[in-house]
């Protein structure tokens, strides 16, 4: 189930995602396969990997332990 604002809006977040009371992962408003789920949050954890990987070169260290983190 979507959910909604005050009229009735389906809810976005900042990436254009619909907000779901389920489980499982929605782009665009389509539903993702559990493979496909898989193969985007593990491309993601690669980016955010390499992110931290370029803020430690830079010196951004607090920035690069928030991106490691998040590619956990």
């Amino acid at each position: 189930m979507v959910l909604r604002d005050r009229r009735g809006n389906a809810k976005l977040n900042y990436y254009g995602v619909l907000y779901k009371e389920s489980i499982g992962l929605t782009l665009k408003g389509v539903k993702l396969t559990r493979k496909e789920e898989y193969e985007y949050l593990l491309r993601r954890s690669k980016e955010f990997y390499k992110t931290a990987a370029m803020q430690l070169e830079e010196g951004f260290y607090g920035l690069a332990a928030f991106s490691l983190e998040q590619s956990l």
